[in-house]
């Protein structure tokens, strides 16, 4: 799915509000002016039943009933073809003059009142107004006029008064999309110059980004910027150092290599050769362990990333592997390679090679620096609750306590060391207990001889 413009996301959640508080507001118009048009229609609908009604008179004892043209002309309806209509009632309600169809209003109304209705004349819907007069020494009560128009003038006022409201809201409406466009093109003009700045940059520049130049909102994103980007120079200086050592460890080897291939093509001497021979099978041996062990921690580095892929294994089974293929190792030097696997289950997560490597490098270093006779031992302690912890114990030299956090380091070895070990083991194995959110501990035996190598995993499921 193809990202959208954070401009157009924008620009959205802002005219969306507009439109629908624009549409709500149409529809209040229109409430609005429907009754702005009944309240001119009712003003002269009142209007001109009172000229009607200052017009009456009494005299002979007998009501002189004159409607002014005025009263009717009011209303100016020749074009919209409206027809009005008016009756007047004595008190007693007999009609004195005007339409004899109009009915009366559903109530009687006092003098000098107006009540207004709906009502049907001639087939046709007609908003009327009842209204009270006291005539001048007439009878007792007022005489009610009414007068009554149909709808089509009101209906032409109030879509009228509606269309006006609607073209002004409308061309608002266009006038603040405008400025939004324009003021959100302004105001993502700073995140545009960041990218631009980004892309101005040199290929492997990795300085941070000037947190001064950055509004306070992208702040947080520009320190995000800076943090991965120093964590990446990390990585690539830790790289760069690691291709630098690897490169160091590899070229001695080989020289060695090659002058003693050089020995063996000029020596006649069959029994040189085969010593000239041996050193270069033993020399192709190392070169193979090394290359193996830089494969191994690289894999181990990608293993500890945030993606890595794990699985719930079973420890005790784990070591039980690596042991075997250790066995023959330990038997051409009489070492007695023993295995302890505790008393409950022992399952941690880890991706399954990383978690063969790890134990693997910790039985292949006990070997390696233990001596011919002496004694090996792994064991996994799991108890009921709690974490499980893998332990590796040798009776070897072991490892000064002032040198057991540099052992860690890459290619590092112990001064005076004569083994033709790399200085990664230690590191793989870090590494590999990092991606399993593990800790490895250097102690001494209880025996004071020797080194425990423990690696404790934390308690799963």
């Amino acid at each position: 799915m193809k990202p959208e413009s954070l401009r157009a996301q924008l620009l959205v959640w802002l005219i969306v509000p507009v439109a629908a508080a624009g549409v709500i507001d149409i529809f209040n118009n229109y409430r609005s002016s429907v009754e702005t048009a009944v309240l001119i229609q009712e003003q002269l609908l009142t209007g001109s039943a009172r000229m009607i009604g200052q017009q009456i008179s009494y005299s002979d004892g007998a009501y002189v009933v004159q409607i002014p043209p005025a009263a009717l002309e009011l209303f100016g309806t020749s074009e919209l073809h409206d027809r009005i209509y008016y009756r007047v009632n004595a008190p007693d309600g007999h009609l004195l003059s005007g339409y004899y169809e109009m009915q009366p209003p559903p109530q009687a109304v006092q003098s000098e009142e107006s009540r207004f209705f709906d009502t049907i004349v001639r087939d046709e819907a007609v908003h009327a107004v009842a209204y009270g007069q006291q005539v001048f020494s007439g009878p007792e009560g007022p005489v009610t006029i009414e007068v009554g128009q149909t709808l089509k003038s009101r209906e032409l006022l109030t879509r009228k008064i509606w269309t006006d409201e609607i073209r002004e809201q409308a061309m608002m409406f266009a006038l603040v999309a405008t400025f939004l466009w324009f003021g959100l093109r302004r105001g993502l003009a700073p995140l545009l110059a960041l990218r631009d700045r980004m892309l101005l940059r040199k290929p492997g520049t990795l300085e941070p980004l000037d947190m001064q130049q950055a509004p306070v909102e992208l702040r947080p994103l520009v320190t995000a910027v800076n943090d991965y980007v120093a964590r990446l120079d990390r990585h690539m200086s830790a790289h760069s150092r690691f291709i630098a050592d690897a490169s160091h460890q590899l070229r001695t080897p080989l020289s060695v290599l090659n002058t003693q291939l050089t020995y063996a093509l000029r020596n006649d001497d069959p029994k040189l050769k085969d010593e000239a021979l041996q050193a270069m099978r033993n020399g192709v041996q190392s070169g193979i362990r090394l290359v193996n062990q830089l494969l191994a921690f690289s894999e181990a580095e990608a293993g500890s990333g945030p993606h890595r892929s794990r699985q719930l294994l079973d420890l005790a089974q784990a070591a039980r592997e690596v042991i075997e293929a250790h066995a023959l190792t330990a038997g051409d030097k009489a070492i007695d390679l023993g295995f302890e696997p505790g008393q409950g289950p022992a399952y941690v997560h880890a991706a399954p090679h990383l978690l063969h490597i790890l134990i693997g490098n910790l039985v292949d270093n006990a070997l390696r620096y233990t001596q011919e006779g002496g004694v090996v031992t792994v064991s996994i302690d799991s108890p009921a609750e709690g974490p499980i912890v893998l332990r590796v114990e040798d009776d070897g030299p072991g490892i000064p306590v002032s040198e057991r956090e540099r052992v860690f380091e890459r290619f590092y070895r112990l001064s005076g060391e004569q083994l033709d070990g790399c200085g990664l083991g230690l590191a793989i194995v870090r590494e590999v207990a990092d991606a399993c959110d593990a800790t490895v501990l250097l102690e001494s035996p209880a025996s004071g001889r020797g080194l425990r190598v423990s690696v404790v995993f934390p308690r799963t499921a």
